[in-house]
């Protein structure tokens, strides 16, 4: 396991999923920092099941430690206008895992001459229908 007290920081749902996996690997998930405010029924159920706390609506701030992570920083952050609210909390733990979300791979299609377009359902940039 990449550490003991493992914490991860997202923006999608796949963290929910590897949070799980983690658990049910030994790792004791001690934190899902999310910049969504707002989450699904499903999501929270799996962080439950990683016996994780959510932090919905949060970024991580800072990282503590020398060498090694010893802790982290999240604050309250609002996606509307990019802005950290009130004051930062701590969490310890000694592994920082970060789920930034799935890029298509359009590159072929536009040097093709495709014109990528934005699809708001999937938040990305698609090659057209």
């Amino acid at each position: 396991l990449p550490g003991e007290r493992i914490a991860l920081f997202t923006n999608n749902d796949s963290a929910y999923r590897a949070a799980v996996a983690l658990k049910k690997a030994g790792a004791a998930v001690v934190a899902i920092a999310d910049v969504r405010p707002e989450l699904s029924p499903e999501m929270r159920k799996l962080a439950a099941e990683a016996e994780a706390e959510i932090f919905a609506g949060h970024a991580v701030v800072a990282t503590e430690g020398g060498k090694a992570l010893s802790g982290l920083k999240l604050q309250r952050f609002d996606m509307a206008n990019g802005t950290l609210i009130g004051d930062a909390r701590s969490i310890h733990a000694d592994c920082l895992l970060m789920s930034g979300g799935w890029s298509p791979t359009i590159h072929l299609a536009s040097q093709a001459g495709a014109k990528a377009e934005w699809y708001a359902a999937r938040q990305a940039f698609l090659p057209p229908k």
